[in-house]
């Protein structure tokens, strides 16, 4: 309840609150997922599409060109998204594909789902050459 009323408190008008695909799985205490807890505390979510966690992260590389930030408003989320990195091994000195989990990531995991809630998921994530390609959407999203 306290993180709702928080959201309720902030000036902003939302249009839309997305929440990871694992939203819908059902809390031991309560036997309700988190989807219908948040419903009846005002807040609806929109799910958003189980993605490999690469496909997300190369999204995100691809869209960031398309973003515009406050540098004021964004400061803490702009420097997670500076900061977010894969774990390291130090017996192998090799990054694995895996990312670190720090303060970091939770920012950065929200930002991804949002790109990837926008782009339409798994079926609409298409890569030329390693880069998020936005043709075939935005003529979909021009369509009548």
């Amino acid at each position: 309840p306290e993180i709702i009323k928080a959201v309720k408190d902030k000036p902003y008008n939302y249009s839309t609150h997305i929440a990871p695909h694992d939203a819908r799985v059902h809390e031991y205490g309560t036997g309700q997922t988190r989807v219908e807890i948040a419903a009846k505390l005002g807040i609806n979510f929109r799910i958003c599409p189980m993605v490999p966690v690469m496909d997300g992260i190369k999204a995100v590389e691809s869209s960031l060109k398309r973003c515009v930030f406050s540098r004021d408003k964004c400061k803490v989320g702009i420097e997670a998204l500076r900061q977010y990195r894969s774990e390291y091994n130090e017996l192998t000195r090799v990054y694995s594909r895996k990312p670190l989990h720090s303060w970091e990531s939770d920012y950065s995991d929200a930002f991804r789902m949002f790109i990837v809630y926008m782009d339409g998921g798994q079926k609409n994530l298409k890569f030329i050459d390693g880069v998020l390609d936005y043709s075939a959407r935005d003529r979909a999203m021009r369509s009548p």
